[in-house]
Formats: C-alpha cells, sequence, structure tokens
C-alpha cells in the first residue's frame, strides 16, 4: 500500500522484495500504528469517546478524501476531535512536533499548455515555436519568482514534454509543475504575474498558452485551542510551518484538531531509496496515541 516507484537501498529484514518499489514515507509505519490501536480498542469494554481510526491510500494526491469526508457526513458523526500523527526525519527522535497555526501549505498543481506551428527546421523564422515559447516561459517564471522572492509560496516545475522529432518545429509544449503556499493572497497575486509573462511570450512567438491549476489540498491549519490543550499534557515541539502539503488540511476543514510529526531523529529523507523506520518508533507512537484518546 502506497508503494513509491523505488529500489530500497536497505539490509532491513523487512525491506522491500520488489525492484523500483518500496515504502519510502512510513506509511508502513502508520498503518501498523493505527493497526496496533485498533487491536487495543477492541479488547476495551469502555471508551471515553467513541474513536474513528481512518488509514488513507495516496494522501498526497486526492486518493480518497473526499469520499471519505462524504461518508462521515452522510453518517452524521459528532466528531469532536481530528488527530493525525506522520515520521519525519531529521526532527528530535521520539518527540511530538507541530504548530498552533498552520503547519503545512495549500497545494495546487499548475500545467501549461502551448500551441504553435510545426514547420521543418530549416525554415530559421523563430516565430511558432512551442518549444522556444516553453523553455522561455519556465526560465522567465524562475527569474521573476528569484527576484520577488515571495516569502509565502513556492512555484516550481518538474516536468516538461514537447515536440515530435529532432528536425521538426515543436508545435506543442506540455509544462506541469506544482505550487504551495502559506499565503492565498500571495499565490493569487503571482498567478496573475505569471499569466502576463505568458501572455507577452506568446506575442513574441505567435503562440497561443493556456494555464490551468488543479484543485489541490488545503493547507493544514491545526486548531490553537486543541493544540494548547495537547500541549498541556504531550510534549510538543513548535516547528515553523512546511511547504509540504497533506490530505489531513481538508479533514481540518472540518473538524478542529492537530497534525503532529513524530521525530525520527537524523535519518534519510522521506522518497528516498534509504529510508528506514527505526521500529521502536511504532511503540512510541502507539503510546502517543492512547495519550490522545484520554483528552
Amino acid at each position: 500500500m502506497d508503494g513509491l516507484l523505488i529500489t530500497e537501498n536497505s539490509n532491513h529484514h523487512v525491506r522491500s522484495t520488489l525492484t523500483n518499489s518500496m515504502h519510502a514515507c512510513g506509511h508502513d509505519a502508520h498503518m501498523t500504528i493505527l493497526l496496533q490501536l485498533a487491536y487495543h480498542l477492541s479488547d476495551l469494554c469502555h471508551l471515553k469517546h467513541n474513536v474513528i481510526l481512518i488509514f488513507e491510500e495516496a494522501e498526497e494526491n486526492d486518493g480518497n478524501t473526499t469520499n471519505i469526508i462524504k461518508f462521515l457526513k452522510k453518517q452524521n458523526y459528532n466528531i469532536t476531535h481530528f488527530f493525525c500523527m506522520h515520521l519525519w526525519p531529521n526532527l528530535d527522535y521520539g518527540i511530538l512536533h507541530s504548530n498552533p497555526k498552520t503547519l503545512m501549505a495549500e497545494s495546487h498543481e499548475v500545467t501549461i499548455k502551448i500551441q504553435g506551428e510545426s514547420s521543418h527546421i530549416s525554415n530559421n523564422s523563430l516565430e511558432y515555436d512551442a518549444l522556444l515559447a516553453g523553455t522561455e516561459i519556465v526560465n522567465k517564471i524562475v527569474d521573476h519568482i528569484q527576484y520577488i522572492m515571495p516569502n509565502n509560496t513556492r512555484y516550481r516545475f518538474g516536468y516538461l514534454q514537447s515536440g515530435h522529432a529532432c528536425n521538426i518545429v515543436s508545435d506543442n509544449t506540455i509544462i506541469k509543475g506544482s505550487c504551495r503556499t502559506l499565503d492565498s493572497n500571495e499565490l493569487k497575486k503571482l498567478q496573475k504575474q505569471i499569466t502576463f509573462l505568458c501572455e507577452n511570450i506568446d506575442l513574441k512567438y505567435h503562440t497561443s498558452t493556456t494555464i490551468s491549476y488543479s484543485k489541490g489540498y488545503h493547507s493544514v491549519t491545526n486548531s490553537p485551542q486543541i493544540f494548547k490543550k495537547l500541549s498541556a499534557r504531550l510534549p510538543i515541539k513548535t516547528i515553523t510551518p512546511l511547504f509540504t502539503c497533506e490530505s489531513a488540511g481538508e479533514y481540518l476543514k472540518h473538524y478542529k484538531g492537530c497534525y503532529l510529526l513524530l521525530g525520527m531523529g537524523p535519518s534519510a529523507p522521506l522518497h528516498s531509496p534509504d529510508f528506514e523506520v527505526n521500529e521502536d518508533l511504532l511503540e512510541i507512537g502507539f503510546n502517543y496515541y492512547l495519550d490522545l484518546l484520554s483528552i
């Protein structure tokens, strides 16, 4: 579940046996902790609160968030607290970390499509060249962002595809990227500026460019009241907001709660072939969940 297209570089006894498939986010550990909690709860005769356990596949994309929230609403569950815990590299080992307000950024994916006209490269004209227009768009946007240095927004590209043959001027280019923001107004302003840059490049190359943004996830915004309540009972270190994103932001739009990061100590980053979880953290995470049940 939630395996990434990475070959695991580990001698661990539970390492992946498949090439190009491994758990590099800690989700297998999260599932283990949650299953142990379910096993523990099933043996209890009385609980202070009813408890709903959620493990959501593909939580960094819209795996099932919308459907799960619709289901919870349809059942009319009176959910008073929402908690989520994620293992996190290079934070103090075994300690919880969070923020009383925003912990993670709002996310959107961006797709830029450029339409030009194809011709043989012996034609010396640079007009209608969708490849040239695309590379200039990427460079102009990156230069512009570096010049204005937005404090609360990240806007980067990871995909560019153009053309069909090496001796034919490209008539189409697709650029894909991601934007993360801690300030929606700052992102809206940046989007307008990027649209203006693309319009000017279209005038230069006689191309036609469209920009679209996915819905993305809401920022992970904790309840200050619940954070304060947790801090009085648990050792939680306050950290600055992160530019990662999480579907938990959608749940926290509907339910007051807190997203917690469980420190792994010095370790390989998430999504890397060397990522490895110290199994002692499974029990530590489980015990923190037991503490949350009494909140």
